[in-house]
């Protein structure tokens, strides 16, 4: 079995442990409530999204993907097992072979001489794997990933990767960190077939992807970044399995993102079952991530009537992280799940987040204000967090705006950080 189908048999574990039903199903809500259980259980944070990617929901971007090894230590440790390679090698080792008793000699003397025949045989067993085994692992700086063609703003779009690896000592594989168009198929990875040469891939779908060179244990060993441009901002709605891409005429009307409901349930959308609404734009925006300043204002239409919690989601992505703040309806503050701000974390689960509310059908304001050496969030002109600057997320190439139910944006901003920060409360 590949690491991919053991993942989705990891996947289907949790599943039918939680007894939450069909994950396909599954609302922000489930997906919220297990980040803090793996949290509760393993003390590795995951967030949302990233749980949302793993069960092949996210479809803003890619269903499948490769996770890194301390998302699937978390996955295992859930399940009972002390690490991922415990669960791993529950399906990948065969039964061992029945082997023959050892015949122990009556005297003393003969024993203690087998004791340390063996001992010395150990001992040379591990030195000589503790040596080969350091001549055989891939070193890192005798490694090239070179790409081509990584920048573009038309679909489809080939990239190419420039590959050298050591000889003999593969298997190497490259994960392009994308699905097929036939979305019941899974993520793409390709074999490496050779010490060196050039393979390509081909993109349907404007995103960002980080194609990842990998060793035989899908480790990560080299990593380069794609972004395909969006043309402005794109418009999707999202209900189940259901993903309609709204035709920017229905949403875009000059510096206003609103799609109307009627539209909306016209394309299949039911309005009485919870479903998403989110616009992005993918670009060169020339705003690198240490210092920069994002406004925007927007009004929330969650769904009436329903005794729910619903959100807002804002997210910056740099071509080195992102950060991810989420914004929920009055009296839902204690569901917020984490909130990123690079390598800065926080949880409504484990702090007073009651600031991070909004008026529901009404214009509130965002803002988030970075500098150097403080950032700054403030909602309808109140500072809701200051926390000294987290790392840079790196130049800016993505924004994203997700409402549970449906929303509207305008008057969005992002510029380089050049005045001082003045204190609004």
């Amino acid at each position: 079995m590949t690491e991919h189908d053991i993942l989705q048999l990891c996947l289907k574990e949790i599943e039918d442990k939680l007894q939450w039903g069909d994950s396909l199903n599954w609302t922000n809500r489930e997906f919220t409530e297990l980040s803090e259980l793996l949290l509760e259980k393993t003390d590795i944070s995951l967030s949302v999204s990233s749980i949302r990617r793993l069960f092949g929901k996210s479809t803003d971007y890619k269903k499948v993907y490769n996770p890194q090894l301390d998302t699937k230590n978390a996955l295992a440790i859930f399940l009972g097992y002390d690490n991922w390679y415990q669960y791993r090698d529950t399906y990948t080792k065969r039964p061992k072979t029945k082997q023959t008793p050892l015949i122990v000699e009556s005297t003393k003397k003969m024993y203690v001489k087998l004791i340390g025949v063996v001992l010395i045989g150990l001992i040379f067993i591990a030195i000589t794997q503790l040596f080969y085994s350091n001549e055989e692992t891939p070193q890192v700086e005798n490694i090239s990933l070179v790409g081509k063609n990584l920048i573009g703003n038309q679909i489809p779009h080939t990239t190419f990767m420039h590959y050298t690896v050591p000889k003999g000592q593969g298997p190497f594989y490259i994960d392009w960190d994308d699905i097929p168009t036939d979305a019941s198929k899974t993520a793409e990875i390709t074999k490496l077939e050779n010490d060196s040469g050039v393979v390509s891939h081909t993109y349907y779908y404007k995103d960002l992807y980080d194609v990842r060179l990998l060793d035989e244990n899908f480790q990560e060993l080299k990593k380069i970044q794609i972004i395909i441009h969006t043309d402005g901002w794109e418009g999707f709605a999202l209900q189940e399995a259901t993903n309609i891409r709204i035709d920017s005429m229905n949403f875009w009307n000059k510096d206003l993102l609103c799609a109307d409901l009627s539209y909306l349930q016209n394309m299949g959308i039911d309005s009485i079952k919870p479903y998403r609404v989110y616009y992005r734009n993918q670009s060169d925006f020339n705003v690198n991530g240490t210092s920069f300043n994002f406004s925007m204002n927007f009004k929330p239409i969650f769904r009436q009537n329903f005794l729910d919690c619903s959100h807002v989601q804002i997210e910056l992505r740099g071509n080195q992280s992102g950060h991810l703040i989420s914004l929920s309806n009055t009296g839902c503050s204690g569901t917020i799940g984490t909130i990123y701000l690079s390598d800065y974390q926080i949880s409504g689960k484990t702090n007073d987040l009651s600031a991070f509310e909004v008026i529901d059908r009404e214009w509130n304001s965002f803002k988030m204000d970075a500098k150097k050496d403080s950032t700054f969030l403030i909602l309808n002109n109140d500072t809701i967090l200051k926390i000294a600057s987290p790392p840079s997320i790196g130049e800016i190439v993505g924004l994203r705006i997700e409402f549970l139910g449906n929303g509207c944006v305008k008057d969005i901003e992002l510029k380089s950080g050049i005045d001082s920060y003045v204190a609004l409360n």
